[in-house]
């Protein structure tokens, strides 16, 4: 049955399926961010002598250029969501998601790249970076959570009350 489906057919299909997405702007502001600060990194790098890179200039360098390739593609693909009454939403959907996974490999890549520049000339500086940001994995963000679900079963609650005293003036 496919055999029979025109060229023109294949491209109305793919033509539809790019309309059939939104933008999604927050992912392409951290990729774009990200990818800023890899060539930012890949720019400082051009006055280094070889001698000068250690061991964490090495990492950083081959973390950033993972980075770089990934975001760019991310960057510019990242702009897009699949809408919700997409003929083909369910093949996208599968798209976007596995895409998504390998933006977090370029995010973690940059991430790691920004540490090995921290570690470069301090390794106490990339100690306390990392226990900060354990810290507020640890701590900050289940109380954010928490304080987000409160506030969610305060709203739910107030809705409750209002159904229930609306019942009772019946």
């Amino acid at each position: 049955m496919d055999g029979d489906k025109k060229p023109d057919d294949a491209v109305t299909s793919a033509i539809n399926a790019i309309k059939n997405v939104d933008p999604l702007l927050d992912r392409w502001k951290v990729n774009g961010a990200l990818l800023g600060t890899s060539v930012a990194f890949f720019f400082a790098m051009l006055g280094v002598s070889r001698q000068q890179i250690d061991p964490f200039l090495s990492t950083a360098i081959f973390a950033f250029a993972i980075a770089s390739c990934i975001l760019a593609s991310a960057f510019t693909l990242a702009g897009y969501r699949v809408k919700s009454d997409a003929p083909d939403r369910h093949i996208l959907a599968i798209a976007s998601g596995a895409w998504a996974l390998v933006e977090v490999i370029g995010q973690a890549a940059a991430i790691i790249g920004m540490a090995c520049v921290i570690g470069h000339p301090s390794f106490i500086a990339l100690k306390s970076a990392l226990i900060t940001t354990i810290i507020i994995i640890v701590f900050v963000v289940p109380l954010i959570m928490f304080l987000i679900i409160l506030s969610f079963h305060r709203e739910d609650m107030k809705k409750k009350k209002q159904i229930a005293e609306g019942r009772s003036r019946r």
